[in-house]
């Protein structure tokens, strides 16, 4: 297995993918018998000011550690690799920090004003307790995935998940002991205790890095110029990329329970509806992507490394990643057309979490060929096309929520969904086309020769 780094990562966080996402499965199920629809509802409308805050401060931050670490461990600098490891994750750490006190401190603007849900504020002021130990955990699972290292990453998943769902069932039998209920801010409070013991387990393992104090004028020098150079040309249109995507996304969160209500429904009618679909649907459709999800965490430094050699094609290894996507999503799609309805009424006591499970299995292959593409185009340092793609396919899916959601209700919207996930994926495949003949550095000797000719 040590021959194959590659598989054998895969395997392992594919497995730690699983165990995660039957916990949270579970997790999702205590939820749905534990609350009404409309306060699912609620929970999951802080979900989108959470995404915001992790593109922002998070995952940006582990692709680009990722990418640099395999880089620069691949040529032996292992100097460089600890710097820019250091310096992102001092910037991302700091930069949570920041945004946690943001959101605290305006929790209460924020819920009325952005989300139009005043509940959401307690959620909201628990919530910002968690995003510096989340980026802390994030970027130091950067560093181990670019050294094709995934053991501690796939047992830190492990650790937030199951501290997270073991909070929350205290807290609840707690409450029910002492004849109370637990509360929707109880439920957001797993996230902390879930991070911080994951952040504290990746820390203990992490090597030490040879970086000393005795040389720290070199050290300073060498951080600005690998700041300036490398670290942030990359980080700030992935970040931008990211920040806009889960802007887009929370301006449609925000959006969907608006136009139900355009579509006749009442304001409880409408969350109730939207936390059955984005609670109780999408998970089980987000479920299989753990494999994927682990492969894809692992492609983008090895395509990274072998885009740095003139003689090596990616072409092979792109083909083959798509293929077994592809294969993999469309039996994943068949298995929720037969088994959704009965994972609806069986698990979440909710036909209509059925009716829409079946009626989304159509995602799976887009969802999770998506997800690779867009993997290796970051492996190739492709920041700009991923964004330009983003950017068409969410105005086109934002636009049609806006248009069809208020006259023909749900229904519309799924078949949005299914739509923006095919058109990206192809946006995605036109973008990675013409590297599938010769890498980066070929493309750029090419366009060198034609000057001269």
């Amino acid at each position: 297995m040590r021959k194959h780094p590659f598989l054998t990562g895969t395997i392992i966080l594919t497995a730690a993918g699983i165990i995660t996402r039957f916990i949270g499965f579970y997790f999702r199920i205590f939820l749905s018998r534990t609350f009404s629809d409309a306060d699912i509802g609620i929970y999951q409308l802080t979900m989108p000011v959470m995404s915001v805050v992790y593109a922002l401060t998070a995952a940006s931050y582990q692709t680009v550690i990722s990418k640099f670490t395999a880089e620069n461990y691949a040529r032996g600098e292992y100097g460089r690799a600890h710097r820019m490891f250091l310096t992102a994750t001092a910037v991302s750490v700091l930069s949570a920090l920041l945004a946690g006190i943001l959101v605290i401190r305006f929790r209460h603007i924020i819920a009325g004003s952005v989300l139009h849900a005043p509940k959401t504020a307690p959620i909201l002021y628990v919530l910002g307790f968690s995003f510096p130990f989340s980026s802390l955990h994030t970027c130091i699972n950067g560093f181990y995935y670019g050294r094709q290292k995934t053991m501690v990453p796939a047992l830190s998943q492990l650790i937030e998940q199951t501290v997270r769902v073991l909070t929350v069932c205290l807290m609840a039998a707690y409450a029910a002991g002492h004849a109370g209920q637990l509360t929707l801010t109880g439920a957001m409070s797993g996230i902390i205790s879930g991070e911080l013991f994951a952040s504290l387990f990746v820390i203990l393992f992490l090597p030490r890095l040879t970086v000393g104090f005795r040389t720290w004028k070199r050290y300073i020098t060498g951080t600005v110029s690998c700041l300036y150079t490398d670290l942030f040309r990359m980080l700030t249109p992935l970040t931008l990329n990211r920040i806009f995507l889960s802007m887009m996304n929370a301006a449609e969160t925000i959006l969907l329970p608006v136009v139900l209500k355009q579509n006749g429904l009442s304001a409880d009618s409408a969350l109730a509806t939207y936390g059955v679909l984005t609670g109780m649907a999408m998970p089980v459709i987000l479920f299989p992507s753990a494999v994927p999800s682990s492969a894809a965490t692992l492609l983008l430094p090895k395509v990274s490394d072998m885009n740095k050699k003139p003689d090596v094609s990616i072409a092979p290894l792109v083909r083959r990643a798509l293929a077994y996507s592809l294969i993999y999503g469309i039996l994943c799609m068949f298995i929720c057309i037969l088994f959704g309805p009965l994972i609806g009424t069986g698990f979440f006591h909710s036909p209509s979490a059925g009716i829409y499970i079946r009626s989304l299995s159509i995602l799976c292959p887009f969802l999770y060929t998506g997800i690779t593409l867009l993997s290796i185009l970051h492996g190739l340092g492709e920041t700009m096309s991923p964004f330009l793609c983003n950017l068409a396919a969410l105005s086109i899916r934002i636009l049609c929520t806006m248009l069809f959601v208020p006259r023909y209700g749900i229904t519309a919207y799924r078949m949005i969904l299914t739509g923006y996930s095919i058109l990206t994926c192809i946006l995605y495949y036109l973008a990675l086309h013409p590297f599938m003949r010769y890498n980066k550095q070929d493309k750029k000797s090419r366009k060198a020769d034609r000057k001269y000719i």
